[in-house]
Order: C-alpha cells, then sequence, then structure tokens
C-alpha cells in the first residue's frame, strides 16, 4: 500500500515546508487551530463570495481599514479548510507577518495546471490539515491484511478530507508525502 502515483515534491522541498510550519507555529501562529482564529490574529478580513473560473479563494490587499489583507472564499468550497489555509500561507509565506497585502494570490480548484510555488503552497496547505507526525502515527496503524479503502476512508473523516475517490485525494497524496520523509533526520525536532 501507499505506492507512489503522482509527482511529488523534492525531498528537500517537503522538509522545508515541515521545517516552516514549525518554525511558524514557534513564532505564535496557531495553525492547527480553528483558521477563522488565525486570520483574527493576522487580520486578515474574510469574505464569502461565489468566484467564476475554478477559483475557489483569494487573497488579496484589505478592503476593509485595520485589516492586513483579504480573503475571498467561495461558498461552494468554504466547508472545506483548504482554500482558506491555503490563502492564510500565502500571506505568511509571501507577504509576511504584520505586513498588508498589495498583490493578489489565487487558489485554483484541483486538477487545475498549477506552477512550482503553487504546489509548494499546496505542500504545506495539506501538511497543516493533516500534520506528518499524525499521517505517519496512522501509517504504523495500517496492519497488512486491512481493507485499504476503509482504512483510507476513516482517516479522510478524520482529516476532513474528501473520501469519494481517496486514491485520487489530498490524503493519498498527503500519504505518500509522509511515507518518504518520515524518517529524515531534519524531522526528528518538528
Amino acid at each position: 500500500m501507499f505506492k507512489q502515483k503522482k509527482k511529488m515534491l523534492s525531498i528537500d522541498q517537503m522538509i522545508q515546508g515541515e521545517k516552516w510550519i514549525a518554525k511558524t507555529i514557534q513564532s505564535g501562529v496557531n495553525l492547527s487551530g480553528d483558521m477563522y482564529a488565525v486570520c483574527d490574529q493576522l487580520r486578515l478580513h474574510i469574505i464569502e463570495k461565489t468566484l467564476r473560473g475554478g477559483i475557489e479563494g483569494i487573497l488579496k490587499a484589505p478592503e476593509v481599514k485595520g485589516y492586513n489583507g483579504t480573503i475571498i472564499i467561495d461558498p461552494s468550497s468554504s466547508q472545506s479548510k483548504f482554500p482558506m489555509t491555503h490563502e492564510v500561507v500565502h500571506y505568511l509565506k509571501d507577504v509576511g507577518i504584520n505586513k498588508v497585502v498589495t498583490g493578489k494570490y489565487e487558489r485554483v480548484a484541483k486538477g487545475r495546471k498549477k506552477d512550482a510555488h503553487e504546489q509548494y503552497i499546496d505542500y504545506i496547505t495539506a501538511a497543516i490539515l493533516m500534520p506528518w507526525k499524525s499521517i505517519a502515527a496512522d501509517i504504523d496503524s495500517f496492519e497488512f491484511g486491512m481493507d485499504e479503502i476503509a482504512f483510507l476512508k476513516k482517516c479522510a473523516v478524520k482529516y476532513g478530507q474528501d473520501i469519494t475517490d481517496v486514491f485520487n485525494s489530498s490524503l493519498w497524496r498527503r500519504f505518500l508525502e509522509v511515507k518518504a520523509i518520515r524518517n529524515h533526520p531534519e524531522l526528528a525536532n518538528t
């Protein structure tokens, strides 16, 4: 089980992403908590608005005085934590804490072509929502002979992921990524 079928980031890129998450959490940003609370902490205004062209989320300059930026989330994707978390990661990585957004960052729907930076932001987003230590523990709990699909569906529910096609999902990809990095010495202290 857990054989690689998709192209992943390099091991170095994945390790950098995991270390960045740990450093960001150490700096006082609770990435493992509620993203609405994180947005409040970072002074990011959230708007739900129908978006077109396969766009699920946007980070842009603030529309309301006193905020560092505005995140627009399509209501059809608001049940998923991924688009909002993705835009928060853009803010932290591309803008910086306590800085005001001047550009525009868009989260396109799954399956759309993305550049290398967007793929890296997606990696970090998935890593926040499905922490490597937790996924590693799930991998360790899998035993030969278990029903793979039932196991993956149980994990999908645990992490709030789509369960309709578990072998073509963020969860499956995350299992492959964690399998590749879990014993890396640089992760020992994260």
